[in-house]
């Protein structure tokens, strides 16, 4: 029998503090991710990590319990966690969205205001807006 596919959406406050490197934060995602067989999406807007992370349920709840420790993080918030059948981000191990014009004229569509309020988006519109967005 398969295993069960998850999505989670969760936020987090980015802590500059902690000498992140968004290029070693997004390699090191890949590789844990390619091997965990774990899909998603990451957008690094203004002080936020907005992620979704899809994949088998036990690998999903186990990377999340280690971005929750992981330091670069604060103010971890999961917003969802929900099976799926089948993956929305099935092309990514881990896409990056970028602040693009094109992608900040997309917060319009999901927000009250220009700016994400990440407390204000459900799992659906997080799900949604990184799957709107272009992608690197």
């Amino acid at each position: 029998m398969p295993s069960q596919l998850t999505q989670l959406a969760y936020y987090s406050s980015f802590d500059s503090d902690q000498g992140a490197d968004l290029d070693a934060i997004l390699k090191s995602a890949h590789v844990h991710n390619s091997k965990n067989f774990i899909t998603g999406a990451l957008w690094l807007y203004k002080k936020y990590f907005i992620q979704v992370l899809e994949g088998e349920r036990k690998k999903v709840s186990e990377t999340y319990h280690r971005i929750c420790q992981d330091a670069r993080h604060s103010d971890v918030v999961l917003v969802g966690c929900v099976d799926i059948m089948a993956r929305d981000f099935d092309n990514w191990w881990m896409a990056y969205v970028m602040d693009t014009p094109q992608n900040l004229d997309l917060i319009l569509k999901y927000s009250c205001t220009n700016k994400i309020a990440p407390e204000k988006l459900t799992h659906e519109r997080i799900v949604q807006l990184l799957l709107n967005a272009q992608k690197k």
